[in-house]
């Protein structure tokens, strides 16, 4: 839904990159832009390290709104398990780190749902972290319980959805 675009400041007066995540043209719907801005809600609400932060947002001059994002320089999951030859034990620990941010974000009252390798980014330190909250769901409390809020819209990746989510109407390809 969005084109992500790698900058550098340009003052001169410190080095620093960001990524900076665009509605896509061709997508400019007020439903998406309403789902774009979820997406900054979400993100200033979040605090993890394993998180990549939110930096700034905005709306660019013909109106589609941006996003100013930690910038996370590393590979994907599925290729850092491959490039490092981990054994199943060092994935298995692996992935119990992207648990742990998983469950804190869930203890933030937020769910990722578009789980996949191009969304959990290594580092060259070995450590993991979380991308693109575009599809997240925030919920509610009530009475100590909590509750999923309404569903909108069905966005998904197939290929890593659970089999449950990709049957039924309105599903759409992310």
């Amino acid at each position: 839904m969005g084109a992500v675009y790698l900058a550098e400041r340009a003052d001169g007066v410190y080095e620093h990159k960001v990524a900076i995540k665009v509605l896509q043209e061709s997508l400019f719907t007020q439903g998406l832009v309403e789902r774009f801005q979820q997406e900054r809600q979400i993100l200033a609400r979040l605090s993890h390290p394993g998180i990549a932060r939110l930096l700034d947002g905005g709306v660019t001059p013909d109106g589609r709104p941006y996003l100013v994002l930690e910038y996370v320089d590393g590979i994907s999951i599925d290729r850092f398990c491959v490039e490092q030859k981990l054994d199943t034990t060092a994935c298995l620990l692996l992935f119990l780190e992207v648990a742990q941010i998983l469950q804190s974000a869930h203890q933030q009252l937020i769910l990722h749902l578009d789980l996949k390798p191009a969304n959990i980014i290594i580092t060259a330190q070995g450590q993991p972290r979380l991308l693109d909250f575009g599809i997240a769901r925030v919920l509610a409390e009530s009475g100590g319980a909590t509750l999923q809020a309404e569903e909108t819209t069905r966005l998904l990746t197939p290929r890593y959805a659970s089999p449950g989510a990709t049957q039924g109407r309105g599903a759409q390809r992310v």
